[in-house]
C-alpha cells in the first residue's frame, strides 16, 4: 500500500492508476474477501484496502519483532493473531484454494468501514506516505457494508453475532435518520436495519399488539446503554464454535446484567436472542447509565429523546417542531404532549363506551326489552373503539408502559365486546328460530335449539379467553393444562350432573317424548311440561309436578300415549249362561255391524268372538281400534259402543252374566224368552237367506254397513244436520 501510495505522489494521481494496479493487487490479497460478490470484489477489494491502510496509519503498530513470522506460527500451530488493542484480525485459511495462507479475516473486512469511522479523528502517525488516501482516491463516503440485502435473516447463532447485528443494524438505522430524516426515499433502508436489529430480542412476553412499539423503545434504550458502557474486544466474545465447544447457553455483558441467551423451544429454538428479563429491564438499565459520556463513536447521541419526542406516520413532524417548548418537557418517561394526548384519548374512550351503553339498554314503552339493533350497539361500539384507540396508540407512540397499558385495555375491552355481542346475537337467532310456526316454544326441538346455542356461547367463551391469553403473552401450555386438570375435577366433582347432562342430551336427540305429551313413565302417568338439561318436570293427574333427573327419566321404560295412531276397544261381554246358541249368534252378528257401521271405529281388524266358556258365562271377546288419539275422545266413542252392545244384548233375550249363585223355580213365560224365541227366529231367517254372517262378514257386506250409524248419536246436543261426523243425516 505504500509503495501504491508513493506512486500515486510522484504524478498526478488519476493519470497513474493503472500503473499501481500490481501493488494494489498484492494489498488486495492479503484481504479474505471469501464472502464478497465475486462481481465486486475489485472495487470492493480496493475501498477495503485504502480504508484498512487509513486504520493502520493512525493506530500504534506492534514492533516487528513481536510479530509471529512463519516458523514462529508453525511452531505454535498459531491459527489467527490480532493487532494488541484492536479487533483487528488476522487468520489462516482452513480451507479451499488459499488454505494455510494468513489473511486479514473475513469479519475484519466486514467491519473495516466501523473501524474507520472509529479512528478518522485521530491524527497521523509519523511517516504516513499519503494523508487523507481515501477522500485522495475515492472522494466518496464509506461503502456500505454490502449491497442490499433485505430478505437475508438476522444473524443470531452465537452471542457475537447477536450482539454485532444489533449494533451493526441500529448504527446504519441512525446513520440513515442522521442523513435523511425520515425521508421516504430511507424508508427501506431503515426498515431493514431496524427489523434486523428487534429480531435479536426475545419479545414472547410481550402483548402481542404491543410488540411494535415495545420492541422499538426497548431497541433504542438497550443502544443508549450500549453507547454508553465497555463492550468487550470481538474476540472475547463468545462466537458460534465456541459456543458449540463449551455448550454454551447464555453470556452476559461483562459487570452488566444485559444478557444474551440461547432459546430453548418454539419456532426460533436454538437461536440467542437478548433475554425478555433484559428487555424488561432496559429502562432501568438506561436511568442508571444516562449520566455517563457517550463511547467515542457513537453514531446519534440522545437518542432516546428523540425517539420520544417522534409521533407516529399521520401526525407531520412539523407540528412537533412548532410545539411550545414546555409540551415537550420529559416527565414520567414521555413528553408532555403524548401524555395529554393519551389522556385525551382514553377520556374519549369512556365517553364512548357510557355512550353506547345508555343507548343500546333503552327500552322501548310497549317492549320490556331494548329492540336487538340497540342491545348489539354497545358490543359493536366496544369493537370499534378498541381499534380506534389502537390507531391512536400507534400514531402518538406513548412510552413503553404506556403502550401495555392500553394494550391490555384494548385487548380486554375488544374481547369482552365480542364475547357479549356473540351471546346476544346467539340468543336472538335462536329466539327466532323457536318463534317460528313449525317449532312449539316448550317443544323439544325449541330445547335442542336453546342448547346448541349454549354449547356455541360456551365455546366461544374457552376461545375467546384462550385467545385474549395469547395476545396479553401468558402462556398457552399452562393455561390448557390448567383446563385440563380443572375439568377433571369439576367431572369427578359434579358427576350426577354430568349424568344429567348426558340424559338430557339423550332426551333431545332420541325425542321419546316431547313437551305437552301424555305418557306414562314406570308406574306413573303424566303430561310432560318441561325437558330441560338436568331434569324433566310432569304433572300428573293429581295436578302436581313430578321433577324426575335426566339420568333416570331417560333409563325408564316410556310409554308415548300422544303418539298413537288409534286406541284400543277391549271390552270382554260375558252373557248369562241360560241363553241358546241362536241368542249368542244374533249378538255376535249385531255387534259386528255395529262395529263395522261404526264410522270412528277401524274395521281392519274389527271382531267380535265366542272366546270361551267362563265360570258363570259365555265370554264373548271384542277387538277394534277406534280411530281417534285423545283419551277423552275414546271415552265417548266407547261409551257409545257399550250402550249399542246393551241395546242387542237386550233385543237378543239374553243378560249379562253374574256372579251369583241363581234358584229357578217354573213359571209362565216372560218378555225375554219371547226375545229369545224371536231372537231365534231372526237367526233361522238368517240362515236360510245366507245372511248368518259367521265366522266372518263378506267385504261387500263390511262396505255395506260402513259409516251407517250416526255419531253422536240422535238427541246428542251437538247432534245436527250440518254435523261433519254425521255424513248428511239427522
Amino acid at each position: 500500500m505504500q509503495r501504491t501510495y508513493e506512486m500515486f505522489k510522484e504524478e498526478d494521481v488519476h493519470a497513474r492508476v493503472h500503473q499501481s494496479a500490481a501493488f494494489m493487487t498484492r494489498a488486495i490479497r492479503c484481504l479474505d474477501l471469501s464472502k464478497v460478490d465475486p462481481k465486486l470484489i475489485n472495487e470492493f477489494g480496493e475501498r477495503r484496502a485504502v480504508m484498512l491502510m487509513e486504520i493502520l496509519d493512525r493506530i500504534e503498530l506492534p514492533a516487528s519483532e513481536t510479530i509471529p513470522n512463519e516458523e514462529q506460527a508453525n511452531q505454535q500451530e498459531l491459527l489467527r493473531w490480532r493487532i494488541p488493542e484492536t479487533e483487528i484480525v488476522i487468520e489462516r485459511i482452513a480451507a479451499g484454494p488459499r488454505q494455510g495462507e494468513f489473511l486479514f479475516a473475513a469479519d475484519t473486512v466486514r467491519r473495516i468501514p466501523e473501524f474507520y469511522d472509529l479512528v478518522k479523528h485521530l491524527p497521523y502517525r509519523e511517516g504516513t506516505v499519503l494523508p487523507g488516501a481515501f477522500v485522495a482516491l475515492f472522494d466518496l463516503a464509506p461503502p456500505s457494508l454490502e449491497k442490499a440485502t433485505p430478505l437475508k435473516p438476522a444473524d443470531t447463532s452465537s452471542p457475537h453475532a447477536t450482539l454485532k447485528t444489533f449494533l451493526d443494524n441500529m448504527n446504519t438505522l441512525y446513520e440513515a435518520f442522521k442523513t435523511h430524516g425520515l425521508s421516504p426515499g430511507s424508508a427501506p433502508q431503515r426498515r431493514e436495519a431496524s427489523s434486523r436489529a428487534l429480531r435479536t430480542l426475545d419479545l414472547s412476553d410481550v402483548p402481542s399488539n404491543a410488540v411494535d412499539q415495545v420492541a422499538k423503545e426497548t431497541a433504542v434504550l438497550l443502544m443508549e446503554v450500549l453507547d454508553r458502557i465497555e463492550i468487550p474486544p470481538a474476540e472475547r466474545i463468545p462466537d458460534a464454535t465456541t459456543a458449540e465447544r463449551m455448550g454454551l447457553t447464555s453470556w452476559t455483558i461483562p459487570d452488566t446484567q444485559i444478557t444474551i441467551a440461547r432459546v430453548e423451544s418454539g419456532p426460533r429454538q436454538g437461536e440467542f436472542l437478548f433475554t425478555s428479563e433484559t428487555i424488561k429491564k432496559t429502562d432501568e438499565y438506561y436511568v442508571l447509565v444516562k449520566h455517563l459520556p457517550y463511547n467515542d463513536g457513537t453514531v446519534l447521541e440522545d437518542a432516546y429523546h428523540v425517539y420520544l419526542q417522534a409521533p407516529g406516520p399521520m401526525i407531520p413532524v412539523s407540528w412537533i417542531l412548532d410545539m411550545p417548548p414546555w409540551l415537550k418537557q420529559i416527565k414520567l418517561g414521555q413528553p408532555l404532549w403524548k401524555w395529554f394526548a393519551v389522556i385525551i384519548m382514553l377520556l374519549l374512550l369512556a365517553a364512548g363506551l357510557v355512550l353506547s351503553f345508555r343507548i343500546g339498554s333503552r327500552r322501548h314503552e310497549s317492549d320490556p326489552r331494548a329492540p336487538f339493533y340497540k342491545r348489539v350497539l354497545f358490543p359493536i361500539g366496544g369493537l370499534f373503539l378498541a381499534w380506534l384507540t389502537e390507531l391512536a396508540v400507534d400514531q402518538i407512540q406513548p412510552g413503553q408502559g404506556v403502550v401495555v397499558f392500553t394494550s391490555v385495555l384494548t385487548t380486554l375491552l375488544a374481547s369482552f365486546s365480542l364475547l357479549w355481542f356473540i351471546v346476544i346475537a346467539s340468543h336472538a337467532i335462536s329466539e327466532s328460530i323457536v318463534a317460528t310456526p313449525r317449532i312449539d316454544s316448550k317443544g323439544i326441538d325449541a330445547q335442542l335449539v336453546r342448547l346448541v346455542f349454549r354449547v356455541v356461547n360456551l365455546v366461544a367463551f374457552v376461545l375467546i379467553i384462550l385467545y385474549t391469553a395469547s395476545n396479553l403473552g401468558f402462556p398457552l401450555t399452562p393455561v390448557l393444562a390448567g383446563l385440563g386438570v380443572g375439568g377433571l375435577a369439576v367431572a369427578l366433582a359434579t358427576q350426577n350432573s354430568l349424568e344429567d347432562l348426558i340424559g338430557g342430551i339423550n332426551l333431545f336427540m332420541d325425542r321419546p317424548i316431547r313437551v305437552g305429551e301424555l305418557c306414562r313413565f314406570g308406574d306413573r302417568i303424566g303430561r310432560v311440561e318441561e325437558i330441560g338439561l338436568r331434569s324433566t318436570r310432569v304433572r300428573s293427574f293429581n295436578d302436581t309436578v313430578i321433577t324426575i333427573p335426566n339420568s333416570a327419566f331417560s333409563k325408564m321404560e316410556l310409554e308415548n300415549f300422544a303418539r298413537r295412531r288409534k286406541i284400543w276397544y277391549h271390552p270382554r261381554i260375558q252373557l248369562a249362561k241360560d241363553i241358546t246358541a241362536d241368542q249368542v249368534r244374533y249378538v255376535l252378528v249385531e255387534v259386528r255391524k255395529v262395529l263395522y257401521a261404526h264410522p270412528k271405529v277401524d274395521p281392519n281388524p274389527a271382531r267380535v268372538r265366542f272366546a270361551e266358556f267362563g265360570a258363570y258365562s259365555l265370554d264373548l271377546d271384542i277387538f277394534a281400534y277406534v280411530d281417534v288419539t285423545e283419551f277423552g275422545e275414546f271415552l265417548g266413542v266407547a261409551e257409545d259402543l257399550n250402550l249399542r252392545i246393551m241395546d242387542i244384548v237386550k233385543e237378543a233375550g239374553a243378560s249379562l252374566a253374574v256372579p251369583i249363585q241363581r234358584t229357578f223355580i217354573e213359571r209362565a213365560a216372560t218378555p225375554e224368552e219371547d226375545l229369545a224365541e224371536q231372537t231365534e227366529q231372526t237367526v233361522q231367517q238368517w240362515r236360510e237367506n245366507d245372511q248368518l254372517y259367521l265366522p266372518s262378514f263378506s267385504e261387500s257386506a263390511v262396505a255395506e254397513l260402513r259409516n251407517t250409524l250416526d255419531f253422536p248419536p240422535k238427541g246428542a246436543p251437538n247432534k245436527g244436520r250440518d254435523d261433519p261426523q254425521n255424513n248428511g243425516r239427522c
